[in-house]
Order: C-alpha cells, then structure tokens, then sequence
C-alpha cells in the first residue's frame, strides 16, 4: 500500500503517488513490491493471445509473479526509464517506460517501450493494469520463429 499522505482525498494525488510507487519498484524490479499494491482480485493484462503469445491475456496480480521473475531474471542487466505518466481525476492513470536489457549472453541487448494504463481505488490499490508492448522485440529477443 501507498503512503497516501498529503493527497486528502485528492484522486489524481492519490493516482499519481500509486503509479509513481509501481514505477519505482519496476526499476528496482522489486516483484513483491508490486504485486503488494493491488487491490484484491486486482487483473493484469498484457497485450497478446495465448498460447502465441505466453505471457499475454488477463491473470490476477500475483498469477503473474513467477513469470516475471523468469523475465526479469533473464538478464544481466535490465534498466527501466519512465519517460511519462499522466494522470486524470477518476483513478485512472498511464505510465509509459523504455526498457533496456543486456544479456545473458554477452552482446545481445533488448529493447522495447512500453505502455501501462492504471485504474486505482481511493486507497491507493491498482485495480486493474492493462499493459502493452511491442511482442515482436521479445520475439527478435528470444530468437522466436512461427511454427511453419
């Protein structure tokens, strides 16, 4: 949970702060951190269509912990950068982010942007996370190729 503080009441403060706390544990890639600010119930959903796209579709918030540890993991390096986040008064809210990863093998880097779009209680809890990225730099990434 989000320390609310000074926000009294004030929805897009309240917004704000909550998005702002996902964002910096994303940096930190503090899993826990960041399924622990979902409310009960809370969905997450990525872009993509399983099973072509594994991590895509709808999951509660902590159904989504092991694969990103898996993701995260994955990496010698991985650095986020918010470039954005806009807020409006009803509890809803967007991040968007640039993700750069390195490894595990030497040389090989991902990149990719990403667009998160928030909808949060009036104590601070994601609600729903709706997330999209581009599938085809995990794709290049991984060296995926369509089954023929």
């Amino acid at each position: 949970m989000v320390a609310l503080g000074n926000c009294f009441g004030n929805q897009a403060c309240i917004t704000t702060k909550t998005i702002k706390a996902f964002a910096a544990f994303l940096h930190v890639r503090n899993i826990p951190g960041m399924i622990g600010l979902a409310a009960p119930g809370a969905e997450w959903w990525v872009n993509g269509t399983p099973p072509s796209v594994p991590w895509g579709g709808s999951k509660p918030f902590p159904d989504r912990e092991p694969e990103l540890e898996g993701q995260f993991n994955g990496f010698t390096s991985l650095n986020f950068t918010t470039l954005s986040i806009t807020v409006d008064g009803s509890g809803r809210g967007a991040l968007e982010a640039r993700v750069r990863g390195e490894g595990p093998e030497s040389g090989r880097f991902y990149e990719n942007e990403v667009l998160q779009l928030f909808r949060i209680n009036h104590e601070g809890e994601i609600e729903e996370l709706r997330e999209w990225i581009d599938p085809f730099a995990v794709f290049r990434y991984v060296e995926w190729t369509a089954p023929a």
